[in-house]
Parts: C-alpha cells; structure tokens; sequence
C-alpha cells in the first residue's frame, strides 16, 4: 500500500491530516489484501491464524461478510463506479455462498447462531449497492439468497443487539418481493422447522411477543416477517436510556456496541423501510436520541484518537468510528460534520499508524498488533473486520458535508472537561494537557445488582481511559487489581464488585463530579463450564463484607473514599488499585513509592491514614497496549476495619503531581482540597 501520508491535507483536515482519499485508499488496501486468502468461488474468506471457537466454516463466512461491508460501503458512496471491480468478486461469492450445493457453501441461518449475525451484514450491503450488485444478479442466485436469509422469520434471536440484525434482515426480504415472490412449497417447509440459536442464547422476550398461530403459505410468511419487525422494534424501544443512550439488553451492558450497533441499525432499518409510517414515525426518536448520544460520545476519544479501551470485542477497533458516521448519514447538524470526520479519522488513524492492519494488510485478532487475550473465545480470524462498519463514511459521497467541512477539533484537545453519564454510571474527565479522556465507572458491569459474579476486568473495573487498557491476561485479569477496591482473603486474594447498587452519579456546582456505589464483597470459585463472553462468571461463592465507595473527580485526580460495613464470612486488608499504566520496561525509577511512569503519562496511588502498604506491581503482557503493565497501589497491613472511612488520591496524567488533594473530616463530611484551590464538601451521611 502507498504511505497514506502522502494525501494528507492540512487545511481541510488540520488535526488529522486525513481526507476521504485516506479512507478509500485504507479500504482499497483492506479489500485487495483480503482476496489473496479467498477460496476458489469467493465465497469464503479464511484469514491466516487458528480457526475462531465456531470452527472454520463460520470464520470463512465472517472473512465474506465483514469485508462484503467495507466494499458496499466503497462502491455505494461511488455511486457505482467500481474500478476494482468489487461488486463482481462479491457476486461470485454470493452464488457459491449461497449455492446448497456447493462446496464452499456457507453455514445457514438454522444451522448456527453466529450466520445470524453475517446475513445482517449481507442484507445491508445488498440493500445500499441494489441498482450495481442485488439488481444484476441472475434471478437463480436471487432465489438462493432469499432462501439462504429466511430461517431468521421466527427465529429465535439473543435479546440484545442481535434482534437488530433480524430485523434488517426481514426488511430486505420484504424489500424484494421475498419469500412472497416465489412457490408457496419451498416457503411452506419453512413453516415447520425454524432455525434456533445454540443452547443457552433464546431470545425468550422476544419468542413470547410473537405468540399466537402463525400464517400459512407465501402471505403467512410476509405477515411473520412484519409481525417480527414490529415484535423486535418493541423490545429493542427497552434499551433506551437517559440521554440517548441504549443498553445491550437488560443487563447493566455499556460498551461500544451502544454506537456501533444500537445507534447504527436503527437508522439503517428508517432508510430501508422509508415510507412505511411506522419508520417514518420512529426516524424522529431515533435521530434525536443519536444526536444526544452523540454529544457524549465525541468526548470519549483521547487526542490521538484512541477510543475509550473498555467492553467486549474491542479487536473490531475502529468499528468505535461506526457512530460518527452514522450521524452524518442521518443527516444531523450537530455535531458539525467536521467534527464527527474529526472523531471518525482519529480513529481509524490511530490504528494505522499503530500497526493495524499489519504489513500484510490483514486485521489480526488484537488492537495495535496481534494480540489474542482481547478477543473473545469464539473470536476467529475473520472477526476483526467488523472493523469495516467504522469505514460506514465511505457511503458517502465526496461532496458530502462531512468530507468538505473543515475539521474541528475534539472536546480533549480545546480545554478540559468533566461531565457525568447517568446511563452508564459515568464520570467523564478529559485533559488537554495530555489528551487523555478518563472515565469512573459506578454504573457498569454487563449484570444486574445483587448478582455475585467474577469482575471483567472489560466492564467492572472503577475507571477506563483511552490511555490505558485493564489487565485482560495473567492473575490479575481474574483477580482485581487495577482499578479496584477489593478486600483481601485469607490466601490474598482480591473480591469481586460485579452486581453492585449505584448511589450517586452526579456534578457539583464546582464542576468536580461525585459517583458512588456500594456492593458486598465476594469470591467466587467459576464453574469451569461456563463460557467467558467478556462478562462475569458465576460459581461458588463466599461472601465478605459491603464496600461503600465514593468517587470524587476533577482533572486528573479522583479521590477515593471507601468503607466497610462488617457482614459475611470472610474478611482482610483493605487494598485499592490504581490505573493501569503501559511501558516498555518493568523498571521505573518508583516501583516503591506507589507511582509509575512510562515517560508520557504518570500513574500515582496516595494513600491516606491507615493505608500503611503501597507499591507499584509489574505485570507482564497483561494488556495490549505494552509488554508490561505498571499498577500502582495501598493497602491496609491488617484487616481493614467497619465503619470507618479509608481514602486514597489516585491520578493519572502527563505531568509528574506536586501536589495532591487532601481531606479532611467534620463527622460525616468529607471536605476535599484540589491542588487548583476549589474545596468541596461531601456529606457521606446521604450514602448511608
């Protein structure tokens, strides 16, 4: 591939220097490299690596799928002009894919879950590129697509993002006339056995909306598909929270898929179904609660363009631009579309010049370089190229607004920020003198309260950045030590916070932000049977006492409050972690004094009375992001005691602090000094 540098533009794109010619030129290279491992027919695409936990027949249809995205996304903002002729590779693939027949056929709908998710992807691709690709097809293959998608009518689907996926899916089917259009016989069958998700992942919500007989024949089947549509727009309206925001289900699931799935298809689905009233109608919601979404969102990504490194299937990387570009399809004013570019081309930059895709042009299981422990256990070689959603810009056309607008710059790079997230239990902090966007998690761990769960080090954890990335390998990826307030047990092992109760989310009249959350402290011995999907994992389980902890944030400090209140059967030290930090080394100059540095950024624990031990742990190969991963420290030398009040300043940033907050007490009242001078009081009284 040609160095991307040399279409850089600094007077349309002056903090990125990247253009639409960049992103084509990405795609180009993403697409050309991929068909070096493409079977015969086109039909799979099996990138090199051990098969994914699905098997290799599922990771060749990913390899279709995800990269089928990126070209329809290239071809559709082309209005068809095609010079590598994508659409015609893509055809071959199709018929062979779709071909019961052959060979190289893909898995079906109702023989596995996972195809569920790729015919989504078929069915969006095929919808924006219909005139150059769907509309050219031999009627024969057209037949087998239809054929291929129509297990996903009455289906059953998991109930979270993936109900999305059925209904887009069904909107393409009603779209072309299918299964309506052909012999009642082929779609009669159909009527008896559906195709089911593997065990364990029912949607039963969503089977139950839909009970009641079911029609017969050519117009049954339309009638189910609509009956599934309006079914899965119901319960799809239940994600929906403060601020724009959605949940992946019912769970406490915060994570990119709210932007990159939930923002996404709901627009798509509008377009697809335009002119029926009921997407006219929901257009409106959808638009407003991704324009709200939105105001938060371009605050999540760091100055150079990382995305926030927190939730599951983060080797999609700069699928996180998905957003971005969703609102300037939509068509909304603000965020400016220069802004929206500004956060896309961050994005995607940062793992270019970070080393994804590699030198073979592929996107390895990882984030900057190869890196299996990020991926998910049915992860496979082809899943990283749901990366190509991030490249959703390119359906646009050059002289979109969002290609000729100026770039303006990120929320981190004009001054510092800190703004509470209420869906998500959220205290959001960015500092332009490092670039660095911080959040405190007080409402997120993929559960729900009261549940006693192992952490993911993805979702429990008490802070993310863009900066550093939990431990996700090694003892301390299972046993909390970053980020965390935990109670050690009588083998000094760390408890777990999963299914705790959110107190306080909040912002003073100061600006410092307040978050709090209270959960019982508890270890848990996993049942080796259940499958690890990036969320906790049950077992047997020992329970200690309640953790109270209080958040207060301003720049690049929190202060760290936390009490205990004696229950259960098992207690020890007091011991809170700070932020993880990467290097390249194990040796700093203050492995003992509770803080790190990797020369960018520094990473300090202060402890307070009674917090007597501190220290810097050295993990290594614990994150992607550095060989080895610093993480500062305290702890209590004995058991930490009930009822009283431990606090810890915990910073992260560029500079090396000279100074730290204090705090000082006046019974129940908390008052907090901030090396800028603002003083804060906090009754911990209302915390109960």
């Amino acid at each position: 591939m040609r160095t991307l540098r040399e279409f850089d533009d600094r007077l349309l794109s002056p903090y990125t220097g990247w253009t639409r010619n960049h992103w084509a030129a990405l795609a180009d290279h993403l697409l050309l490299s991929a068909r070096r491992y493409a079977s015969d027919t086109h039909a799979r695409i099996s990138f090199p690596g051990p098969a994914g936990g699905y098997g290799a027949d599922v990771d060749g249809l990913e390899g279709f799928a995800r990269t089928f995205l990126a070209a329809g996304f290239r071809v559709a903002g082309e209005s068809g002009r095609d010079p590598h002729g994508l659409m015609d590779w893509y055809a071959q693939g199709l018929a062979a894919g779709t071909d019961p027949h052959s060979p190289e056929r893909w898995v079906r709908l109702d023989e596995h879950g996972q195809p569920k998710v790729e015919a989504a992807s078929l069915a969006l691709v095929l919808h924006l590129t219909r005139p150059w690709l769907w509309d050219r097809l031999d009627p024969r293959v057209q037949e087998q697509v239809v054929d291929y998608l129509t297990p996903a009518i009455g289906s059953d689907y998991p109930p979270i993002n993936w109900i999305w996926f059925q209904i887009v899916v069904e909107q393409f089917l009603l779209s072309v006339g299918g299964p309506a259009r052909h012999g009642d016989s082929r779609w009669d069958a159909q009527l008896g056995a559906r195709g089911d998700v593997p065990e364990g992942a029912r949607g039963d919500v969503q089977r139950d909306a839909r009970e009641g007989a079911r029609g017969e024949g050519r117009a049954g089947l339309r009638a189910d598909m609509r009956r599934d549509i309006d079914a899965g727009l119901a319960f799809t309206d239940g994600f929906a929270r403060e601020n724009g925001w959605y949940a992946d289900g019912a769970e406490r699931a915060y994570d990119h898929y709210s932007g990159w799935a939930l923002q996404f298809y709901p627009v798509i689905w509008t377009e697809m179904a335009a002119g029926d009233p009921a997407a006219d109608s929901r257009r409106a919601v959808y638009l407003e609660r991704l324009e709200r979404y939105l105001r938060d969102a371009v605050h999540l990504v760091g100055a150079d363009g990382s995305p926030l490194i927190q939730g599951r299937s983060l080797t999609y990387r700069f699928a996180a631009a998905t957003p971005f570009w969703t609102g300037a399809y939509a068509g909304l004013a603000t965020p400016a579309p220069g802004l929206l570019r500004r956060a896309a081309s961050g994005i995607v930059r940062h793992f270019a010049e970070h080393g994804a895709p590699d030198d073979d042009g592929v996107l390895t299981l990882g984030w900057h370089h190869p890196w299996r422990p990020i991926a998910q256990t049915y992860s496979g070689p082809g899943s990283p190229y749901w990366a190509a959603k991030g490249m959703f810009g390119l359906a646009l056309p050059a002289d979109h607004p969002v290609w000729t607008a100026v770039e303006e710059p990120l929320p981190a790079e004009t001054g510092d920020f800190q703004f509470a997230v209420p869906a998500p239990g959220w205290l959001v902090s960015g500092t332009r003198a490092d670039g660095v966007v911080r959040v405190l998690n007080h409402g997120t761990d993929h559960s729900h309260p009261g549940t006693n769960l192992t952490d993911s080090p993805l979702y429990a954890r008490l802070g993310y950045s863009t900066a550093t990335s939990p431990a996700l390998a090694g003892e301390h990826a299972a046993e909390p030590l970053d980020q965390s307030a935990a109670i050690l047990d009588e083998h000094g092992l760390p408890s777990h916070r999963t299914g705790f109760d959110t107190l306080l989310v909040d912002r003073l009249p100061t600006g410092t932000l307040l978050g709090a959350s209270r959960w019982q402290a508890h270890w848990v011995t996993p049942d080796p049977t259940t499958l690890d999907h990036g969320s906790g994992r049950s077992g047997k389980v020992r329970l200690g006492p309640h953790l109270t902890v209080l958040s207060a944030v301003r720049g690049p400090w929190e202060v760290r409050l936390i009490r205990l209140t004696a229950a259960g059967d098992v207690t020890g030290p007091l011991r809170i972690g700070g932020w993880p930090l990467p290097a390249q080394t194990p040796s700093t100059d203050d492995l003992s004094s509770g803080g790190a540095s990797n020369g960018a950024l520094h990473s300090r624990v202060i402890p307070g009375p009674s917090l007597d031990l501190s220290g810097v742990t050295a993990a290594e190969d614990s994150s992607p992001l550095a060989p080895w991963t610093l993480i500062p420290w305290c702890a209590t030398s004995t058991p930490a005691q009930p009822e009283q009040w431990y606090e810890a300043a915990v910073f992260l940033g560029a500079q090396a602090p000279e100074e730290s907050p204090t705090v000082s007490w006046d019974g129940s009242s908390a008052h907090l000094t901030w090396p800028d001078g603002t003083t804060d009081t906090v009754d911990t009284y209302t915390l109960g």
